[in-house]
């Protein structure tokens, strides 16, 4: 049995929670120096004067926490805004297998690290705590303490692919259009709007062309891209002036 390195362990979410791309694609926190995930059973007391001279004790409430430290990047802004805004986000703990590569931007998950397989554990967790540090003639940096909400699943298989969009959102004229690039699509690609007006495209490598016709009616809607090898979903809201 092999030991893992420190720097295979990452913490993962939805690239969504962090670019607001509509993509459920997973990215790790990057710029890590580390992180650490922390499970806890409470107990309760039931020693009595049957337990003799020993105590005893039952399992009660299960908990679990997570932290991470990195340099600080434009996603540290993100966590920062989740946090004052008491949004939950769901971590991801997984092992990563390209972290030897040197400036690697996007660690890719991976279960099977040095011939060893491990699971994935994942939840909810609110932002209890943010620290930023930054000083002189050194890289800023910050801490984030995630409390868990709910369970710690654990699986041993990742979490499946998803579609997502570049561009989440979309703000045109009658009679204009534009294109929104899908991602992580892995069977036929559909792009649906049930607006008067409104014609959805799609052309080869995932890019939709959206069109507003001359003289459409203002109002906001949404379009529906779906992939039938992942049979996932991600929607573009749209705004109509």
């Amino acid at each position: 049995m092999k030991t893992i390195k420190g720097e295979n362990l990452m913490i993962f979410v939805k690239q969504d929670d962090l670019l607001g791309n509509g993509s459920q694609q997973l990215m790790a926190l990057g710029m890590a120096t580390s992180c650490e995930l922390n499970v806890t059973v409470d107990e309760f007391d039931t020693t009595s004067k049957d337990s003799g001279s020993w105590k005893a004790s039952k399992p009660g409430m299960k908990g679990w926490t997570m932290s991470t430290s990195n340099f600080y990047t434009p996603h540290s802004d993100k966590l920062l805004a989740l946090q004052i805004a008491r949004i939950p986000i769901k971590l991801y703990w997984i092992s990563a297998n390209n972290t030897e590569n040197a400036n690697v931007a996007e660690h890719t998950p991976a279960l099977t690290v040095d011939g060893e397989t491990y699971m994935q554990y994942s939840g909810d967790a609110w932002i209890n705590n943010f620290q930023a540090t930054a000083n002189n003639n050194e890289n800023a940096n910050y801490t984030c303490n995630f409390t868990g909400t709910g369970p710690l699943s654990s699986d041993n298989k990742l979490p499946g692919a998803a579609v997502g969009v570049d561009r989440p959102n979309l703000s045109l004229e009658d009679g204009e259009s534009a294109q929104v690039i899908a991602s992580g699509f892995t069977g036929t690609l559909t792009a649906t709007c049930s607006y008067t007006g409104v014609t959805c495209t799609v052309g080869a490598g995932g890019v939709i062309t959206v069109a507003v016709a001359a003289g459409a009616t203002p109002g906001a809607t949404h379009i529906t891209v779906a992939d039938s090898g992942t049979s996932s979903t991600c929607y573009v809201s749209l705004i109509i002036s």
